[in-house]
């Protein structure tokens, strides 16, 4: 589905991820340290559904960043139902991650841009970049917003992104909002902001893995 640059400039409001959004007067890094002990199975693969359930609760800590950062909330959330779909569609063989990769690279179209494959790295790194953030408003207390946000990117996106997109995510970084109000938006407290970087970094390592010992963890800038 095309995106509009209307659409971009003013989401519609009857979308999950805005819906959600407008209702953020809670933490919202609560419901996603709850979510996470349910993402790994008694075998330790990472379960399908509540991994792209963790994912969307993460998505309106992108939209707090403002509407300049649109565009990169619908590619993590076009991302996320990529691989809902595969699991509707496919249930048997997408329970968890690793296989619905697998039945992807037996056919030989992992590398293809729509892949559930090329899906889930950038949904990992874009998720990287968001740990990092919260990571660094923690550790920078006095840094704003828009500098964390930079020693983020330059951490998990920059490295493969080629000349178009590091200069338009660039532009991006620097007409972030302030930082009290985004920290005030996402609610709860640094413990609840070091939860979840504690929390959701192990996670993210173990999808960093799976790809990286499947040969997925292309390096090419785009």
């Amino acid at each position: 589905k095309i995106i509009s640059w209307e659409q971009l400039q003013d989401p519609p409001s009857h979308c999950f991820y805005c819906r959600y959004s407008d209702n953020m007067g809670e933490c919202v890094y609560t419901a996603i340290i709850a979510k996470i002990p349910e993402c790994k199975s008694a075998e330790g693969g990472i379960l399908t559904a509540p991994f792209l359930e963790c994912c969307r609760l993460t998505v309106p800590v992108i939209d707090q960043m403002g509407k300049a950062f649109y565009p990169a909330k619908a590619d993590v959330s076009g991302n996320i139902e990529r691989l809902a779909k595969r699991l509707a569609d496919d249930p048997e063989n997408s329970q968890e991650l690793l296989p619905m990769l697998k039945k992807e690279m037996d056919a030989g179209v992992q590398k293809e841009r729509d892949s559930c494959c090329r899906g889930l790295l950038w949904l990992k790194r874009f998720l990287e970049f968001v740990v990092g953030l919260v990571d660094g408003l923690l550790k920078k207390p006095e840094a704003s917003l828009s500098e964390v946000a930079t020693d983020a990117y330059g951490e998990h996106l920059r490295p493969y992104h080629g000349f178009m997109a590091s200069s338009a995510f660039s532009l991006v970084l620097k007409v972030l909002s302030s930082r009290d109000p985004f920290v005030q938006a996402c609610g709860g407290t640094s413990e609840d902001m070091q939860a979840f970087v504690d929390k959701f970094t192990p996670l993210l390592k173990d999808v960093h893995q799976l790809l990286v010992d499947n040969g997925l963890n292309d390096t090419t800038p785009v």
